[in-house]
């Protein structure tokens, strides 16, 4: 990776790219489980290999000293290696490296702008932010039916500050994006 800063100070540019391999990772599967209140149970089951490799670059400008602009890009290629396992509990492993890995979006990136200015006896700003997370899976199986797809999150803030005190009006995901943060593959 690198760090860099640049016209002045005005400018800092920041890149990293990375590679991570797991050996006997673990991995939580949901299976049937009659006669529970549930119809299923969670069971470890050793995913073997997976290998994630990426890249992120992050940007910071300061064109004029009232006005911050910030800009990042992550890209993400995760996937299982030599994956057998029992992951349909039939008691019979399988070729399971089909499987993408969850909560892996291979893209994400956010450009934020924030606008300040000294007005009274404080100082006042105004920021927003438009950040993007791409398709990725929830569940271990892949379930296509609660699956995210690629969101547009939008946040904004009004803000005043004199002294130690804040005061802010802020709105978080203005438009609204759904999204699933955990599902089950429950079965039957």
């Amino acid at each position: 990776g690198f760090k860099s800063q640049f016209l002045d100070n005005r400018v800092r540019l920041n890149g990293a790219v990375y590679m991570m391999k797991y050996k006997d990772m673990q991995q939580d599967l949901d299976v049937p489980a009659p006669g529970t209140s549930t119809g299923r149970e969670n069971r470890t089951i050793n995913a073997s290999k997976a290998d994630l490799n990426g890249a992120e670059l992050e940007l910071t400008a300061k064109p004029i000293d009232a006005l911050t602009l910030t800009g990042n890009i992550g890209y993400l290629d995760a996937k299982y290696k030599d994956f057998f396992g029992d992951i349909y509990s039939t008691g019979t492993p399988v070729d399971a490296t089909f499987l993408k890995l969850r909560r892996a979006p291979k893209w994400t990136w956010n450009l934020g702008a924030t606008y300040e200015a000294d007005i009274g006896p404080g100082k006042a700003w105004i920021s927003g932010s438009v950040h993007y997370i791409g398709g990725h899976e929830i569940t271990f199986l892949n379930n296509p039916n609660i699956r995210n797809d690629g969101q547009y999150i939008v946040d904004a803030s009004i803000n005043y500050q004199i002294e130690k005190t804040t005061i802010s009006v802020f709105g978080k995901n203005l438009t609204g994006e759904d999204g699933w943060s955990i599902g089950y593959d429950v079965q039957n």
